[in-house]
């Protein structure tokens, strides 16, 4: 009975180690995502501005 406890205890803590990866990788992925269109935006504005040189 003990060990079977424990077992589900194991099984749920499990589950929120994943839930919180997931939430980290979520949080990075958005940085990630919006650096990129910010870096996008930029590297057309400065490839228009070389142009105009």
């Amino acid at each position: 009975m003990i060990q079977h406890t424990a077992h589900r205890g194991a099984a749920i803590e499990r589950h929120h180690m994943l839930a919180i990866v997931l939430h980290c990788y979520g949080k990075f992925i958005n940085i990630f995502y919006k650096f990129y269109r910010i870096d996008r935006v930029y590297l057309k504005k400065t490839k228009i501005f070389t142009k105009a040189l």
